[in-house]
C-alpha cells in the first residue's frame, strides 16, 4: 500500500500526463515514460493511486473484483470494448500479459470509497424520488426489465460492483449499452418471462432516460456492502 507522501509524489509527477490522457486523442501510451514505474502506476494516472478517481470519466477501481478488472483490460486490448474514445486500448496495449493480474490484484486490494454521494445529507423530494425509483429497478426490476441485484450484489459473480461508482460514469455505460456502443457478455436472468438468459444490452434497451438517471443516482449514493 503506497504511503500518503508517495501518493502525493505520484500525483505531482504525473498531473500533466493525466491532463493529456483525459483531453487529447493522440497516442496516449507513447506519452508515458514508464521507466521505473510499477504496472499499476500507469493506471493510476487516471484512476488514482488509491483507486478512487476524481473525474467521473474514469471509474473507481478501489475494491473492484479482480476478475472484472482483468476482463476489462483484456477486452480493451483485444478491441472488444471501444466506448472510451480509444484511451484504454492505447494504454493497455503496452501492458505485459503477466502484469494484468498484478494490476487487477492491486486495485482490488484497496479499500473502496466510503465518502461520496448524499450520505448524511437531507435529500430534496425530487432526488429522493429518483433514488427510490433507482432502488426499485436495481433490486426488483419491472415489467420487461430484470433486476440488477441478482448479479451485481453477488460476490461469486463476475459482474462488477456498482455501488459508490461515479453517477455520470454509470449513466454513460447504460446509455452505451442502449446504443450498442458498448457490448456486454453479462447475462441477466428473468425466469418469469421464460428467458433463461438475456444480455444486459437488450435489457437496458428498455430503460428510459429517467430510469437510467435514477438507477445511476441510487448506485452512486450507496454505502459499500460487500459481505
Amino acid at each position: 500500500m503506497p504511503t500518503l507522501s508517495a501518493l502525493t509524489f505520484y500525483g505531482s509527477r504525473l498531473v500533466i500526463t493525466l491532463l493529456l490522457l483525459a483531453f487529447s486523442r493522440v497516442d496516449y501510451a507513447g506519452m508515458i515514460d514508464k521507466e521505473g514505474m510499477q504496472a499499476w502506476e500507469v493506471c493510476a494516472l487516471c484512476h488514482n493511486a488509491n483507486g478512487i478517481s476524481k473525474m467521473a470519466k474514469f471509474p473507481k477501481l478501489a475494491g473492484q473484483k479482480a476478475i472484472y478488472i482483468e476482463q476489462q483490460i483484456i477486452a480493451f486490448r483485444e478491441g472488444r470494448r471501444l466506448n472510451d474514445g480509444g484511451q484504454m486500448q492505447s494504454i493497455v496495449g503496452e501492458v505485459a500479459q503477466e502484469d494484468v493480474k498484478k494490476i487487477a490484484a492491486y486495485f482490488s486490494s484497496l479499500p473502496p470509497d466510503t465518502e461520496f454521494g448524499n450520505t448524511g445529507h437531507k435529500l430534496g423530494k425530487s432526488q429522493a424520488q429518483k433514488i427510490s425509483l433507482g432502488r426499485s429497478i436495481f433490486n426488483e426490476g419491472r415489467d420487461q426489465i430484470s433486476s440488477c441485484a441478482g448479479c451485481h450484489i453477488n460476490k461469486e459473480s463476475n459482474a462488477p460492483w456498482l455501488d459508490g461508482q461515479h453517477k455520470q460514469y454509470l449513466e454513460k455505460q447504460l446509455h452505451d449499452f442502449n446504443s450498442g456502443e458498448r457490448e456486454s457478455d453479462c447475462a441477466v436472468a428473468k425466469p418469469e418471462a421464460g428467458l433463461r438468459k438475456n444480455t444486459l444490452t437488450r435489457t437496458s434497451e428498455h430503460l428510459e432516460d429517467a430510469e437510467i438517471e435514477a438507477l445511476a443516482l441510487y448506485l452512486s449514493t450507496l454505502i459499500w456492502q460487500r459481505n
